[in-house]
C-alpha cells in the first residue's frame, strides 16, 4: 500500500489536468487484468463485465489542489490563481512544479481584497525556467513535495484524496465485490465540487454509494464537539456538509466495525469545500455513506495521515462493500 500511495502522491494531477494520475490508475488495473471504462468527463469506472446492475458504487476523487500560472513578466515572475480548496497562505514559500517540469518558488502571497472581492495574489518566481512555461500544460502547477513514509505517519501532498484512491485501486484490482454488483469510480475535478459525480451516477445508476476521502482534523467533530484525531481509526461521517449519510448504510458500517473489532470514529463534517451545489445534488439523489481517514497538516501544505488508520479502513471497507452489495434488504 505504501508504495502505491507514494506513486499517487508524487504524481501531478490538478483539477482539470488529471491525465497522469488517471494513466497510473489505468495501468495498475490493466496490469491486474481488470478492464477500465472512461466516463464523458474522463473519470474512470470499473464495473462487472457480466453486465449486472450496480448495487453499490465506491467513489474517490483523483485530483489535487493546484495553480494556474499567467505568462511570466520580465523578471520571471508569474501570477498564480488557485485551483481547489487549499488556502493561498499554504503555498507561501513552497516550491511548485508545472506539468511540463518547470520549477518555481512562491515568493509572496498577498491577502485578498475583500472590498472588491478580488482573490489573494500569489506570485511565483520561475527563474530560468520561465522560458519553458508553455501556454497549455505548462500553465498548470502543483506543489513540489516528496512523499515520506514513516512508521507513525505518512506525509506528502494530495493525501486527502490519493490515499482513498489507493485503497479503492487495490480493492478494484483484486475484484472485491464486482461479481456481487459493486462498481468503482475514480472521479476527476473533485476539487471543483464533485461535479463529475452526476455524469457517473447517470452512467452507472447505482442503488447506493460510498464516498472515500480524507477529513482534516479541524473539519470534523464528534458528538461531544471534540475534533477527530489521527491514529484512532477511520471516521464515519454521519453528516457531510449538507448531506446526511444513509441510516441503513450507517448501521451496516457500525455493525461491520463491531464484528471485526475495528475502531470507528463517528463525526460530523462541519463544512466540506469539496462539495458544490452540483455535488450536493448528486449525493442527494442516491443513498450515500461517507467514510474518511483523519488528515493533519505536517508542515505548511504537506499533509499527514496515520498508517494505522489506513490499515484499519481497508478491511472495513472490503467487508462493508461485500455486505452491502450482497444485501437484498437494501434494494
Amino acid at each position: 500500500m505504501i508504495e502505491l500511495v507514494r506513486q499517487l502522491s508524487e504524481t501531478a494531477g490538478p483539477s482539470g489536468r488529471e491525465g497522469a494520475v488517471l494513466r497510473r490508475i489505468e495501468d495498475h488495473l490493466l496490469a491486474a487484468g481488470v478492464p477500465v471504462r472512461s466516463s464523458p468527463l474522463s473519470s474512470l469506472h470499473v464495473v462487472d463485465e457480466a453486465g449486472g446492475a450496480t448495487r453499490l458504487l465506491l467513489v474517490a476523487a483523483v485530483d489535487e489542489p493546484g495553480l494556474i500560472l499567467s505568462p511570466p513578466d520580465s523578471r520571471g515572475y508569474s501570477r498564480a490563481h488557485r485551483l481547489g480548496n487549499l488556502p493561498a497562505q499554504a503555498y507561501a514559500g513552497r516550491r511548485i512544479r508545472t506539468l511540463t517540469g518547470a520549477s518555481g518558488l512562491v515568493v509572496s502571497v498577498e491577502a485578498a481584497t475583500s472590498r472588491r472581492g478580488r482573490p489573494p495574489t500569489i506570485l511565483v518566481d520561475l527563474g530560468a525556467d520561465a522560458t519553458a512555461l508553455e501556454p497549455a500544460e505548462g500553465a498548470f502547477a502543483v506543489l513540489d513535495e516528496a512523499f515520506a513514509g514513516e512508521a507513525e505517519a505518512w506525509t506528502g501532498k494530495a493525501l486527502a484524496d490519493r490515499v482513498g484512491v489507493a485503497i479503492l485501486l487495490q480493492m478494484a484490482a483484486a475484484g472485491i465485490g464486482l461479481s456481487a454488483g459493486c462498481s468503482y469510480a475514480f472521479l476527476v475535478q473533485g476539487q471543483l465540487g464533485l461535479r463529475a459525480l452526476n455524469p457517473t451516477l447517470r452512467a452507472l445508476a447505482p442503488s447506493r454509494l460510498i464516498l472515500i476521502r480524507g477529513a482534516r482534523e479541524a473539519e470534523a467533530v464528534d458528538a461531544s464537539g471534540s475534533a477527530i484525531v489521527r491514529g484512532k481509526g477511520p471516521v464515519l461521517l454521519v453528516r457531510h456538509g449538507p448531506a446526511v449519510s444513509d441510516p441503513r448504510l450507517t448501521a451496516i458500517a457500525e455493525q461491520a466495525a463491531g464484528e471485526t473489532g475495528l475502531p470507528l470514529q463517528r463525526a460530523i463534517l462541519l463544512a466540506d469545500p469539496h462539495v458544490s451545489r452540483g455535488g450536493e445534488a448528486g449525493l442527494g439523489r442516491v443513498p450515500a455513506l461517507l467514510l474518511a481517514y483523519p488528515v493533519g497538516n505536517a508542515e505548511g501544505a504537506r499533509q499527514s495521515v496515520s498508517p494505522s488508520d489506513i490499515e484499519q479502513l481497508a478491511p472495513l471497507l472490503g467487508t462493508l462493500a461485500n455486505t452491502v452489495a450482497a444485501s437484498a434488504s437494501l434494494d
